[in-house]
């Protein structure tokens, strides 16, 4: 159905049974809203829509949901590893990815600092999950968290730092705002099914 790896076969009764049980279902509204969908399509009602940042934490306060979010918004909110919460891989975007960007004319002068080991300052949304990436990937980071909202807001944090690390698909918006990838796919995005007993 999409260009991406998704959660084996064994796997989808497990997904329904999990859906199919829970008083409430929660999906992310945005980017990631249209890769939820197809699993929720057995349901007998609509699942409640709200941003991916918010799901873990709208299951913390409420018993016997189940939501679909982005694993890295369980790292952000701080649940990727407690008890109560249960989480199963579904779905690794190949086309939705974490990348370093910064001013176009800035690609080659970052790459070198990087290649060379020169400590870089990022500002990002994802800190938590970004620090993760940064140090998996053996690069020297000082990562700034910032919200930086529009795209118009992200080419002017961008220009205060070296980069900054964000999530990107086709890349149009940020060649529109005179921004390049310097370092691409650290990180592909992954959704999982989460839910509480």
């Amino acid at each position: 159905m999409f260009d991406q790896k998704s959660v084996p076969l064994s796997g989808i009764s497990k997904v329904h049974a999990v859906l199919d049980t829970a008083k409430t279902v929660v999906i992310p509204k945005g980017r990631l809203h249209k890769y939820a969908v197809p699993y929720t399509k057995q349901l007998l009602s609509e699942p409640l829509l709200l941003r991916a940042a918010a799901i873990p934490l709208f299951i913390e306060d409420a018993p016997h949901v189940a939501g679909i979010t982005a694993a890295h918004q369980l790292i952000e909110s701080g649940f990727q590893e407690q008890d109560w919460l249960h989480n199963l891989p579904l779905l690794t975007l190949s086309t939705s990815r974490f990348a370093i960007v910064t001013r176009y004319n800035n690609v080659s002068s970052l790459q070198r600092k990087i290649a060379n080991g020169v400590a870089i300052t990022l500002c990002t949304e994802y800190p938590l999950t970004s620090r993760q990436i940064v140090r998996q990937a053996g690069i020297k980071a000082v990562i700034k968290s910032v919200d930086l909202g529009s795209s118009e807001a992200r080419a002017q944090y961008v220009m205060a730092y070296d980069g900054a690390l964000v999530i990107t698909e086709t890349g149009k918006t940020l060649f529109e705002n005179n921004l390049a990838i310097a370092v691409d796919r650290l990180r592909d995005i992954e959704l999982r099914l989460i839910w509480t007993d």
